[in-house]
C-alpha cells in the first residue's frame, strides 16, 4: 500500500484530499503548521508538525515511508502589500520550501510528486481567447511570482530525475465551505444581499473540490519519469450567477439576484476603482483544457 505525504493537510483542499486518498486505499501522512491543526485531519491520517516552512525545513520525518508527495502548503489567501518583507515571505514559503521538499523527496526515493501551482502565473483575470498551458506567463502578484519560480525550480530538479512531476494550475476552487473568493460570495448569499448579476452571462472555468481531488490522484498515479503541466478545472465553465446559485444551494438560502445592465455595472465599478473586481466577476475566463 502506498503512503502519500500531503503538505498543508489541515487546509480546505488538504482535508478533502486526505479523505479522498484514504477512501482510495492509500496511507496518508499530513504535514501541519502546528499540533493543534491535527484536530482538523480526517481519522487515519498520520500527523507530522513541520512549523512554518522555508528552504531550511527538514522534511525527513514527514517523508518516512513515503513514495508520493502532494505539495499544497503555501501562503495563499493573504492580502499583499508592496514591500520587501511580504515579497520575502511569499518566496520563502512558496518557492524555497517547495524546492527543499522536492530535493529531499527525490533523495528519499519518491516516485511521484504533485505540485499545486496556480493560474495566477498568467497574470490575467479575464480572457478574450482561451488560455493554454503554453500561454505567456506573466505573474503580477507575489503569490503568482512565487508559484512560477517554484515551478521553474521543480522542473530543473525533475528534468533528469527517476520520478514523475505533475504541476497543476488550478482555477478558483469552489465547494461547500470553500475559502477565498468563493467564501466571499457565500458570505454575500448568507447576508441576503441582492446582487445585480441577473444579466451577466459570462463563462468562467472554476474547479469543484471533488474534481480537484480526482485530478491530483491521477497525478500521483503517474510514476514514470517525466514532467507534466496541466490546468485543474472543471470540464465546463459556469457563469458567476450560476456559481452564486450553487453557494445558495449549499447554504440552503435563496440567491437574491436581479438584472442590471452589465455595461453600466462595469462602468460603475471601474469608476470607483473596482475594475479588477468586475473582471473577476463579470468577464470570461476561458481555458483550452485539451491543449496541454
Amino acid at each position: 500500500m502506498r503512503r502519500i505525504l500531503v503538505t498543508g493537510a489541515a487546509g480546505y483542499i488538504g482535508r478533502n484530499l486526505c479523505s479522498h486518498l484514504l477512501k482510495n486505499g492509500y496511507e496518508v501522512t499530513g504535514s501541519l503548521l502546528n499540533q493543534k491543526d491535527a484536530e482538523l485531519l480526517p481519522e487515519g491520517v498520520k500527523p507530522v508538525v513541520t512549523g512554518a516552512i522555508s528552504g531550511e525545513t527538514d522534511w525527513s520525518k514527514s517523508l518516512e515511508g513515503v513514495d508520493g508527495v502532494v505539495h499544497l502548503a503555501a501562503i495563499v489567501h493573504k492580502k499583499e502589500t508592496q514591500d520587501k518583507k511580504t515579497e520575502d515571505l511569499f518566496r520563502r514559503t512558496n518557492t524555497d520550501a517547495t524546492a527543499a521538499l522536492a530535493k529531499q523527496a527525490l533523495a528519499n526515493g519518491v516516485r511521484s510528486f504533485v505540485f499545486l501551482s496556480t493560474v495566477a502565473v498568467y497574470g490575467v483575470n479575464k480572457t478574450t481567447e482561451p488560455l493554454t498551458v503554453n500561454s505567456p506567463v506573466n505573474p503580477t502578484t507575489y503569490y503568482g511570482k512565487s508559484k512560477w519560480e517554484a515551478e521553474q525550480k521543480l522542473s530543473a530538479l525533475f528534468e533528469k530525475a527517476d520520478a514523475s512531476l505533475t504541476i497543476f494550475r488550478p482555477t478558483m476552487v469552489y465547494g461547500p465551505k470553500a475559502p477565498g473568493n468563493f467564501a466571499r460570495l457565500t458570505k454575500l448569499v448568507r447576508m441576503g444581499i441582492p446582487l445585480p448579476l441577473g444579466s451577466v452571462n459570462n463563462k468562467r472555468y472554476f474547479v469543484f473540490i471533488e474534481k480537484l481531488d480526482s485530478l491530483i490522484l491521477e497525478g500521483l498515479e503517474r510514476d514514470k519519469p517525466g514532467i507534466n503541466v496541466h490546468f485543474a478545472c472543471d470540464d465546463e465553465p459556469l457563469s458567476t450567477k450560476e456559481l452564486i446559485q450553487l453557494a445558495a444551494l449549499w447554504e440552503k438560502r435563496k440567491a437574491r439576484i436581479f438584472s442590471f445592465p452589465p455595461s453600466l455595472l462595469r462602468f460603475c465599478l471601474s469608476g470607483v476603482g473596482k475594475k479588477e473586481e468586475w473582471d473577476k466577476m463579470g468577464e470570461d475566463y476561458l481555458i483550452e483544457i485539451y491543449a496541454n
